[in-house]
């Protein structure tokens, strides 16, 4: 995608010259840019797809409503190309220490509020991840890394957590709260970004998809979050295993596969059990989708 349009876009709606523009992210149809005018700093952010940005904008309004630190949209537009200018919000990624616990209090006050996006299709969260669990097996055992029996013992792992999952998925989530996705003031403050994904589900979730992309922070954050029962324990490596194959395949399509071999190993470590051999890997798998 050109940067011109972005740059066009920030300076009708900010009627100042812009300064100074730098790509922050650049993929095939997702461009994001750092803006510098004499008023401030800005990003700016434009996706091939007309609308993409409706929901981040819901999310940051819904986040800010219940007193949340997030950055309020400045200007939008559908498009195509959807365009969305937003503060830049100034600080670092979050670090093993003090920050990593504030992040823990935050996702604690977060998942006390009821959810608003339910799963598709209808599906109750148990559904959801039981499809999911499918895909990512699916996915796994094309790599050619699965470890031995890992459909066998998936489907038994799954079947030991199902009635929990079942009282899951209730809660307001950020689904896609990585690590970047904080950000630290120089105040020490705990800032969100990059909410557009913010749903109904499990909290132990987000916990998850930290411990998968940060697992230095996982500690504090805990520590900040409260301390889990062995219930919401299990379903946290359940979730850190899905999380690492989702960010697998995702890192394997978007980027080309700069950690795909980490996150592969990451939920080899996490599947619990014993299993037959490979040799076997595909019979269990038409068991398990079928199951």
């Amino acid at each position: 995608m050109d940067v011109l349009p972005l740059q066009y876009f920030a300076q009708q709606v900010l009627q100042e010259a812009v300064l100074d523009l730098k790509v922050l992210t650049d993929r095939s149809s997702r461009l994001v840019v750092h803006v510098q005018t004499h008023a401030g700093v800005w990003v700016v952010k434009a996706d091939a797809q007309a609308g993409t940005f409706a929901p981040e904008i819901e999310a940051l309004k819904r986040l800010e409503q219940h007193g949340f630190p997030v950055q309020r949209p400045v200007a939008w537009q559908d498009g195509p190309p959807a365009l969305l200018l937003l503060p830049w919000t100034q600080g670092t990624e979050p670090e093993v220490g003090p920050a990593a616990q504030s992040i823990g209090a935050l996702l604690a006050h977060l998942h006390q509020l009821p959810g608003h996006l339910p799963p598709p299709e209808g599906l109750t969260w148990a559904q959801w991840m039981r499809g999911w669990l499918q895909h990512a097996l699916t996915y796994w055992l094309a790599t050619g890394l699965a470890p031995a029996g890992a459909p066998t013992r998936l489907s038994r792992w799954f079947s030991r957590l199902e009635s929990l999952l079942e009282k899951r998925g209730t809660q307001l989530i950020l689904f896609d709260g990585r690590p970047e996705h904080f950000i630290v003031a120089p105040s020490g403050d705990v800032g969100l970004i990059d909410v557009a994904e913010l749903r109904a589900g499990d909290g132990l979730m987000d916990l998850a998809v930290i411990g998968i992309n940060g697992p230095g922070l996982l500690p504090g954050v805990l520590r900040g979050y409260g301390p889990l029962t062995p219930g919401e324990q299990a379903l946290l490596k359940f979730y850190s295993l899905l999380r690492a194959l989702a960010a697998a395949e995702w890192n394997e399509r978007e980027l080309g596969g700069a950690d795909w071999q980490r996150f592969l190993e990451a939920a080899a470590l996490l599947l619990p059990g014993e299993g037959c051999v490979g040799q076997q890997q595909d019979q269990e798998h038409a068991a398990f989708t079928a199951w």
